[in-house]
């Protein structure tokens, strides 16, 4: 189960600290005043998110087969 949580809940907080720093881009909220944090920041970001979405899309896939593993199990073609 958290496997399959774990992707959404990394996307999510993801995409709370990328408005944090576009709102800090825009002097709102001063909490990444440091410029030398913000590319990192940025690159880690967009990170987390592709290794999320590719997470997501490979436990997906898995589960189909193993759905359709099952499925011939219960009906096998004779």
């Amino acid at each position: 189960m958290f496997k399959r949580i774990l992707p959404h809940i990394c996307i999510d907080m993801a995409v709370i600290f990328l408005i944090l720093w576009i709102m800090d881009r825009f002097c709102v909220l001063q909490l990444l005043s440091r410029e030398t944090f913000k590319i990192p920041f940025a690159v880690f970001l967009v990170l987390v998110i592709t290794e999320s979405i590719l997470l997501i899309i490979r436990q997906r896939s898995e589960s189909s087969v193993s759905e359709e593993e099952t499925d011939q199990k219960k009906d096998p073609k004779i």
